[in-house]
């Protein structure tokens, strides 16, 4: 690290898991039953001691108890399933849409989700992605804190990935409010967690009532079990007349012992026996009902309402009243999930990859949404767009928790009306309305060859008819766009041409042929009545592309339009890619260095992390230390040498944030910043919030080296240095 090796270890440093495999081995040989000997007593003592910060005995107790009773443990797995089934996405926040930041942004977090590692510290052949993260994160809902250990990897492009360990709560201690990491058993202070390192994850611990609830049915299973062994067996007495001790009275005694060694009775024809009923009007009733109730509160207290499989039967109605309050808690893990990883992961990511301190971007669990809402909302977006309210898509997408496609290709086509069959419309469809729908194509117009007609057929007789149609239809239209040309060409006022304009276009639906079959008869007879109507010809030809490019470097290359200086064409979607955003800098700078361009260059180049690149032409320096020069005509004058690379760095090289004199240990410049590409090394500078521009170009392997030490410091999760704050 040159520099930064006298700097304390970076969050992206740790390589290794503070809990790993020989830790594993080491607590497993020293691992207990927790729920062995536990009643009321202990369970109070652990409850105690939660609250003052030793949590390990508890969340021991809350491990074992999701491992053991039914109720806890298919409760705390449809809680976590109910948030990691859901889809993810990284989305920009509000009110950065705009920003070509939040963008790349978005693109790098998206990429780091999708290549994480999570796995367990007890039972690593449990390996998985972000699915697994959520759902062992969702373990706090439970059991109130859910840990992970994190360990950094940085790839070969330079970007971040990471492996989550899930590690047990029961090894950590929370006496400071805040949790430390026990690393010896015994250990009554744990050892400080930094940020970066540790996933904390904090929920409502609805385990801790559950546990409770637990003990008492644990308690009426016990006394159930036991009245079951006493009393389940009917009792089966022996009466005889033989004095007790004699041969007969044994006899007897051994015959009952066989058929019922700890129910049966002998006695004598004279005694008094009288039957005490122990059926369930005496007990068995009563300890159903209690563990009947108990297994109801846990479903509750994990679902919001009792199982469904709980309520099946003759008076079930009304069951479905937990559907709202199980999807309210899965709204609410949804949000815990996000909200964690944006504060506790995100930041770190963005603040390596990007140097940026804050995410502009964050990723979003989508929490489940109501039907009834879906349908509410679906009807009032079509009532408000009918109406012309401009609708966000972005918000909307949000909503209905969908994910715009990133191409073409990719994107959903919406249904196409089914084209008219071969024999026309059928019965129930309604007819055309203008003389050319009504009028059949020449096509349907042919006899067949069973007519035993279609020998000497004529096929411009059969013209006649469909072209005389398609002319009246194009009549209105032609006198439509006739009316339009001729106000815009009277030189009276604009509004006039543009009511006119409006009104075309409202009634255009009516006026244009709806059969595509019949597209390119109708561009060419649109093409004559357009000609009778006007009385000229108006069809421009459009230049060559290519030739506009070259002319002009700032046309769009696919279809000659202007394309902006930040290389996007608004009439064809086209954006310049970094090959083609080096060739439109070379083509400027030529023309600049040529004497054809003596303004600045605008829009040199536009890279999505900063936006517009401007480039003064500059003026020759004076004096043997070129004193006073700027722009392209100093760097030509200093660097000449050099100046070949400039487009390619621009374009191609990893923008970097730099200090004040380029020094480690300086404050943070938020208006300078540097672009290295290999030992190419340009500056960028600003005033205020202006546009950057080329402030030099050089090569120079020690300045490329130095700034991505400044980048690395600046990186590292210390902002005592910060004066202002970074971007």
């Amino acid at each position: 690290m040159g520099i930064l090796s006298g700097i304390s270890r970076f969050f992206f440093q740790k390589a290794t898991n503070d809990f790993d495999a020989n830790e594993a081995f080491r607590r497993n040989q020293l691992r207990y039953n927790a729920l062995y000997a536990l009643d009321p007593d202990v369970l109070v003592r652990h409850l105690s001691a939660f609250e003052r910060g030793d949590i390990c005995g508890l969340e021991r107790v809350l491990d074992e108890f999701e491992l053991r009773e039914d109720k806890m443990k298919i409760g705390a797995f449809k809680m976590a399933a109910a948030v990691s089934s859901k889809p993810w996405e990284v989305r920009i926040r509000k009110g950065e849409e705009e920003n070509p930041r939040a963008k790349v942004h978005q693109e790098r977090l998206t990429k780091f989700w999708n290549r994480i590692e999570t796995t367990d510290a007890f039972c690593r052949n449990r390996k998985g992605g972000i699915r697994l993260l959520v759902k062992q994160m969702m373990s706090a809902q439970s059991r109130v804190y859910s840990v992970h250990d994190i360990c950094w990897k940085v790839n070969g492009d330079g970007t971040l990935s990471a492996t989550f360990t899930h590690v047990p709560a029961w090894c950590f201690e929370n006496r400071t409010g805040r949790l430390r990491y026990i690393r010896n058993d015994g250990q009554t202070q744990g050892e400080e967690m930094r940020d970066g390192e540790w996933l904390v994850t904090v929920g409502e611990g609805v385990g801790i009532p559950s546990a409770i609830l637990a003990m008492a049915k644990r308690l009426s299973w016990n006394d159930w079990l036991l009245f079951s062994e006493k009393c389940g067996m009917p009792v089966i007495i022996g009466k005889t007349a033989a004095q007790r001790g004699t041969p007969a009275w044994d006899q007897l005694a051994r015959a009952i012992r066989a058929v019922a060694p700890k129910t049966g009775l002998v006695a004598d024809t004279g005694s008094d026996l009288s039957a005490v009923s122990m059926g369930s009007a005496n007990g068995t009733g009563t300890y159903r009902e209690l563990v009947d109730t108990v297994d109801r509160a846990i479903s509750s207290l994990y679902r919001g309402g009792d199982l469904a499989t709980m309520s099946s039967g003759p008076d079930s109605a009304g069951v479905n009243a937990q559907d709202g309050e199980s999807e309210l808690m899965d709204g609410d893990g949804c949000a815990m999930v996000s909200e964690t990883l944006r504060d506790q992961v995100e930041k770190f990511v963005i603040r390596f990859e990007c140097g940026d301190f804050e995410p502009l971007a964050e990723i979003v669990i989508n929490p489940p949404a109501e039907t009834e809402d879906i349908d509410r909302e679906i009807k009032i977006d079509s009532h408000l767009a009918g109406l012309g309210v401009k609708l966000s898509k972005a918000d909307a997408l949000a909503r209905y928790g969908r994910t715009e496609a990133a191409d073409e290709k990719d994107a959903l086509e919406a249904p196409k009306p089914a084209a008219p069959g071969p024999f026309g419309a059928l019965p129930n469809e309604a007819q055309p309305k203008t003389p050319l729908q009504n009028a059949k194509t020449p096509l349907q117009n042919a006899p067949s060859e069973t007519d035993g007609q279609g020998e000497g057929s004529d096929p411009g007789a059969l013209l006649g008819p469909f072209l005389s149609a398609l002319k009246d239809d194009c009549k209105p239209l032609a006198a439509a766009v006739e009316d339009l040309l001729k106000a815009l060409e009277s030189g009276g006022p604009r509004s006039v041409a543009v009511e006119k304009a409006k009104a075309l276009l409202a009634k255009l639906p009516d006026l244009v042929p709806e059969d595509p079959a019949l597209a390119p008869l109708l561009a060419e007879e649109m093409a004559k009545a357009f000609g009778e109507a006007f009385g000229r010809a108006r069809t421009p030809t459009a230049p060559d592309n290519a030739t506009l490019a070259n002319e002009n470097p700032y046309h769009c290359p696919k279809c000659g339009k202007f394309s902006g200086f930040n290389g996007h064409c608004d009439k064809c979607g086209y954006t310049l890619d970094a090959d083609e955003t080096q060739k439109r800098a070379e083509r400027l700078m030529g023309k600049a260095m040529s004497g054809t361009m003596v303004k600045p260059i605008d829009g040199l180049a536009f890279r999505d992390e900063i936006g517009q690149i401007d480039l003064e032409v500059g003026k020759l320096g004076t004096g043997s230390g070129m004193e006073h020069g700027t722009g392209l005509a100093k760097i030509k004058q200093k660097h000449g040498r050099d100046i070949h690379a400039l487009a390619e760095t621009l374009a191609h090289g990893e923008i970097m944030p730099t200090t004040k004199g380029t020094k480690v240990g300086n404050p943070y410049d938020p208006d300078r910043k540097a672009i290295v590409h290999g030992t190419y090394v340009i500056f960028l500078q600003r005033k205020g919030n202006r546009r950057w521009k080329v402030s030099t170009h050089y090569k120079s392997a020690n300045d490329a080296t130095k700034s991505e030490e400044i980048k690395q410091w600046l990186r590292s999760g210390d902002q005592s240095h910060l004066q202002g704050g970074a971007e």
